[in-house]
């Protein structure tokens, strides 16, 4: 087998219009990813022409994601294995679904082609995301609270599953395609680092959270399950139960119960006593363990900004997404009506106490106002009496070193003064 080299910036994927910017960081067990871009006019000369003719711009320059295999000459890889990972991608596709990434053709219904590279590996084209992924979002939080479990705003955690729950509707529900009956795909590998958004996230402002990276989905009840991450990975994967070795559309919901607890408790709800006990990186075993045995704490134990109104709501919808058992786990279409409700009671709960806060301050303004409206009278004579006590012996005093009393001793003589003379000063006293 070939091993891909990083490729370089202005690396051109021939024989296609796709030039690398540069390799992201972001990268699956079986690919790497690249930033690259497309100019319109390559792509699509005509269009390109009947712009420039009509408005005399150029063509602008389109950046994509090229998603390229790393392994390749992989004699498992057959035109089967090829048609059913273009047909999985072309159903996703005709889905249209805002929270689900676009694949987009590298020619007319084509999804998946061989670059020019050495090994000659596969490669597809994916719709450049900006916004950066979920996994970024929650470090850069903790990085700015100086908090290594900040958590994210309780709004934007619900509208992000809110959003992303659409998405599992969309690919779990069964349908007739071109291909034949389509039973529903389960993404099995969810995760803050497979969503990204396509524009920055801000609080109190509509996130556009977008579910990627379908590279190990498979078809809702057939086929095998294969590898994903372990820390997001749910139960009945990891013990391999014979009952549940398809894959299930239960499995999703775990995997967005486990992503929802730690974007509201900073924490990831089945390692963190342990990864802050060894604060080391847990081995595979340790992992397996602590997910199959250890019974997370009500999310709201470690979320003190959540509404109290919200919180025995909140606390039984992740305990639902994270249950045992696959089959008392809501499915997205609940999931999605609950986290709706969760969110609009957490709205109208944060609405309610504003309102207080307002009223609060309101009246203690009002008071301030009456009492200060009733003492005015009281304060000015208090400060009448207070500044008259400082300015009043300064003005005898003075007027004390003026007086002719004091002005005819010592006598105007050319007599020495004998150091025993103390003239009498008469002291006059000061309030009179």
């Amino acid at each position: 087998m070939s091993q891909l080299t990083t490729l370089p910036p202005r690396h051109q994927i021939k024989p296609y219009p796709y030039y690398i910017i540069r390799k992201l960081g972001v990268q699956g067990g079986m690919s790497e990813v690249y930033l690259a871009e497309m100019s319109a006019k390559e792509a699509d000369p005509s269009r390109a022409n009947l712009l420039q003719k009509k408005s005399g711009l150029k063509a602008p320059v389109k950046r994509v994601i090229l998603k390229i295999a790393r392994i390749h000459d992989d004699p498992d890889f057959n035109q089967s294995a090829l048609r059913k990972e273009e047909s999985k991608l072309v159903r996703l596709n005709e889905l249209n679904h805002p929270a689900i990434v676009k694949i987009l053709p590298i020619r007319p219904k084509v999804y998946l082609a061989r670059a020019d590279l050495l090994g000659q590996p596969w490669f597809m084209v994916l719709e450049y995301l900006e916004g950066g992924s979920l996994r970024d979002l929650l470090v850069n939080t903790k990085k700015v609270q100086k908090d290594e479990f900040a958590a994210l705003d309780l709004e934007m955690a619900l509208q992000i599953v809110h959003t992303l729950t659409g998405a599992l509707v969309a690919i779990h529900a069964p349908h007739e395609t071109e291909y034949g009956h389509d039973p529903g795909i389960a993404h099995l590998d969810i995760k803050p680092g497979n969503i990204l958004f396509r524009t920055k996230p801000v609080q109190g402002e509509v996130v556009e959270p977008v579910l990627v990276d379908f590279g190990i989905a498979g078809d809702i009840g057939h086929g095998d399950l294969e590898a994903g991450t372990l820390q997001y990975m749910s139960r009945e994967r990891i013990r391999y139960v014979k009952e549940w070795e398809k894959p299930d559309g239960g499995m999703d919901v775990f995997s967005l119960g486990v992503v929802l607890y730690e974007m509201l408790a900073g924490r990831h709800p089945f390692l963190w006593r342990l990864e802050a006990q060894t604060k080391r990186e847990l081995t595979d075993e340790e992992i397996i363990d602590a997910v199959c045995n250890v019974t997370p704490a009500p999310v709201s134990d470690y979320a003190s900004s959540i509404p109290k109104a919200v919180r025995p709501r909140l606390d039984a919808l992740v305990s639902n997404m994270l249950a045992d058992d696959p089959s008392t786990r809501p499915d997205p279409a609940l999931l999605q009506t609950e986290t709706q409700e969760i969110l609009s009671l957490t709205k109208r709960a944060r609405g309610r106490k504003y309102l207080i806060n307002r009223l609060v301050a309101v009246g203690l303004l009002f008071l301030a106002a009456v009492l200060g409206y009733f003492s005015w009278p009281l304060i000015r004579q208090s400060a009448s009496t207070i500044a008259n006590s400082f300015r009043t012996p300064r003005r005898l005093w003075w007027s004390h070193l003026q007086s002719p009393q004091l002005l005819q001793y010592p006598p105007l003589s050319h007599q020495p003064i004998p150091l025993y003379y103390h003239p009498p000063l008469p002291y006059p006293p000061l309030y009179q």
